[in-house]
């Protein structure tokens, strides 16, 4: 990962706001650096937990189960530097910043002060916490930009280097995504079914009935070691997705899906099964209790939004220029045990707030969830930067530590719709159509095998059978490759 060196970077740290409950919900109270800090876990009139201005009026929801009630609470801010301090700023930030350091595995996520990124963000009003801000997107960690401003970036071709917070985001279902609603469509949905969950102190992926996490989302119990994170869902909700995923710059990936899948322009009369779990990845829900987590970590496909629906997810990223080689050596071999030694940076996405980790650009991350949280998601890849995107994947498959997901199995077939497309319009591509034909080489060498023996549901090697397996591709889509 030499290409991910870091650079000069320095490190400023603030003190932050606080909040103080007029009712003693669920509070932990910390006097230390004279600073009140209390855990105020507010459920709202649409089922969820927030922080709420003193002497907001609410009304029970009707749908929502026995316990979940109107709560109001007060606010203490202490801030300095950049931080926000309107009423507008209804986050915890100092108190998230305990409960990471509470929960880590002891792992040094976070300095002994808040570490907030070192944000561009050229035109977001200084009531919005977003952290400390800098001159020029240079010397930022991350950019806080508006929906019109990371559209003017793309229609003007700019490079994407850093993760991207986009705040204020107008859409059409704002506000209309509870844990309750959530939970009531997976019901609907997958009834008798079972959900892959992760849990905070288990290495591997656990099944539980889908009854059973529906219910978890809505009876609020707190925080545990069995608290489920499910990562790998449908997308139930459909929820509207931000207009930059719209862009043709990010198209790639989903126009490789519709050619792979051979399919002509018109309707499609017969309701065939889903293609690849390369095409549910171009939409899906995340859905977690409070007190889940995801520690180290970058995604496989190299190039993630998120959108939350309701909730808070506390994300923490490592800024590319807090990356040395020895981080990455580290970081490839102990994967989600991997300690950062503080260089974590903390971002709050609240509902509304998208959160874009560029095509082509190995995030290290992990993920906490201090309320009940639903997100949506998907993956895209960005057509003026595949050959990133491909060597990125080519690292992360030889350092498998390092991703929390499997490579989508059909692959392969993906990157054989690529090479024809090259073959078809290199015009349509931004960059050299000979790099990226030997970035895919090298890629294939590692998902395909070469064994000779007859295909099984696995291949003699233990490996899943793709299209570049037994030292040719294969145009067909075999039974042991799904």
């Amino acid at each position: 990962m030499g290409s991910f060196a870091p650079g000069p970077g320095e490190e400023r740290r603030d003190s932050v706001m606080a909040f103080v409950e007029s009712d003693d919900i669920d509070s932990e109270i910390d006097t230390s650096a004279s600073t009140v800090i209390a855990r105020a876990y507010v459920v709202s009139d649409r089922g969820r937990q927030c922080g709420m201005r003193a002497g907001a009026a609410m009304e029970p929801d009707p749908e929502a189960p026995p316990g979940y009630h109107a709560q109001s609470a007060s606010i203490l801010y202490e801030t300095t530097g950049d931080v926000g301090t309107s009423e507008e700023d209804t986050d915890q930030p100092a108190v998230y910043c305990n409960w990471i350091r509470r929960d880590a595995r002891e792992q040094s996520w976070l300095p002994d002060q808040p570490a907030w990124p070192r944000c561009f963000a050229p035109s977001l009003a200084t009531s919005t916490y977003i952290g400390t801000r800098v001159g020029g997107e240079e010397d930022a960690d991350m950019l806080f930009l508006t929906q019109h401003e990371l559209d003017a970036k793309l229609m003007a071709s700019e490079k994407l280097d850093k993760p991207i917070v986009v705040h204020g985001h107008t859409f059409p279902d704002q506000h209309q995504h509870t844990a309750v609603s959530f939970a009531r469509k997976l019901r609907a949905c997958f009834n008798g079914e079972q959900v892959d969950v992760r849990r905070p102190n288990e290495e591997a992926p656990v099944k539980i009935d889908v009854n059973e996490f529906a219910e978890r989302l809505t009876d609020d119990r707190g925080a545990s070691d069995d608290s489920c994170n499910a990562l790998n869902l449908v997308s139930i909700v459909h929820a509207a997705k931000p207009t930059f995923t719209q862009h043709s710059r990010f198209e790639l990936l989903d126009v490789l899906v519709t050619r792979a899948k051979k399919l002509g322009p018109g309707k499609q009369m017969v309701i065939e099964a889903q293609f690849s779990d390369v095409e549910s990845c171009l939409s899906f829900n995340i859905c977690a209790e409070r007190g889940s987590s995801s520690f180290a970590h970058v995604d496989a496909l190299v190039g993630t939004w998120m959108r939350n629906l309701f909730g808070v997810k506390l994300w923490i990223v490592v800024p590319q220029n807090q990356m040395d080689e020895q981080d990455w050596e580290r970081f490839a071999a102990d994967g989600d045990r991997w300690d950062p030694q503080g260089k974590g940076r903390l971002v709050i996405l609240r509902e509304g707030d998208v959160f874009l980790m560029p095509p082509g650009l190995p995030v290290v991350h992990a993920v906490f969830t201090p309320e009940v949280c639903g997100m949506e998601g998907g993956m895209l890849w960005d057509n003026t930067n595949i050959i990133n995107i491909l060597k990125s994947m080519l690292w992360i498959h030889r350092n498998p530590k390092s991703t929390n997901e499997d490579f989508p199995r059909q692959l392969p077939s993906i990157m054989n719709a690529l090479l024809e497309w090259l073959d078809a319009g290199p015009q349509y591509f931004d960059e050299d159509d000979l790099q990226i034909r030997e970035a895919i080489r090298e890629l294939s060498t590692q998902l395909g095998c070469r064994c000779t023996n007859k295909c099984g549901a696995e291949c003699g090697c233990g490996g899943r059978c793709t299209e570049w397996c037994h030292g040719k591709k294969k145009k067909k889509t075999r039974v042991c490759m799904q």
